[in-house]
C-alpha cells in the first residue's frame, strides 16, 4: 500500500469516528499526526542547523574571550 493510501485510509477513519470516539481516542494516543517519521527528520535536521549555526556565530567571540569556554 502506498503512503497516500495510508493516510487517506487514516483520515477516512477519523472522520468516520463520534465524538466520543475521536476524545477517547486522543487522550489514550494523543492527538492525530500526518508523517510523523517526516517530522522527526526534519526537526532533527532543523536542530542540527541551528546548533551549526551558532556555532559558527559563538567561535570568533570565543576568540575574543568574551564567552568562556
Amino acid at each position: 500500500m502506498a503512503e497516500k493510501d495510508i493516510q487517506g485510509d487514516a483520515i477516512s477513519t477519523w472522520m468516520n469516528k463520534n465524538d466520543l470516539e475521536k476524545v477517547l481516542s486522543i487522550g489514550m494516543y494523543g492527538p492525530p499526526e500526518l508523517k510523523h517519521d517526516e517530522k522527526i527528520y526534519y526537526l532533527g535536521e532543523f536542530k542540527e542547523r541551528v546548533i551549526n549555526l551558532l556555532t559558527s556565530y559563538l567561535a570568533p567571540l570565543r576568540n575574543l574571550s568574551l564567552i568562556p569556554k
